[in-house]
């Protein structure tokens, strides 16, 4: 696994996709497509909300996320717990909003 992606490690992810590039529209996608390798590692996971089971992808080495990249995942979003236990996250992450804290950061 590669230690800048390690916390990804085993764990569904939810890619956000930028087809026109960053400038352009995005979207968030959860199934991998159809047309995926099979070498790419996913987990099935039912929701219960919607009835449905979704296939969430999975950065397991280099050409795992290589490929995530060349389908235009600028952003990749781990869930917080493992594929084997998705029910318990075993991770907790703070994401600071600068405008709901009352502050701005300054570029200096």
């Amino acid at each position: 696994m590669l230690s800048a992606f390690s916390h990804a490690d085993g764990r569904p992810l939810l890619m956000k996709r930028y087809p026109d590039g960053i400038e352009g529209k995005s979207f968030y996608q959860k199934e991998i497509p159809e047309y995926a390798p099979g070498w790419l590692h996913s987990v099935t996971v039912y929701h219960r909300h919607t009835d449905k089971e979704v296939n969430y992808a999975m950065v397991t080495d280099q050409r795992s996320l290589i490929w995530l990249i060349n389908q235009r995942c600028i952003e990749i979003h781990a869930w917080l717990s493992k594929a084997d236990s998705v029910d318990y996250p075993d991770i907790m992450q703070w994401s600071w909003q600068t405008t709901i804290c009352g502050f701005r950061y300054k570029k200096t």
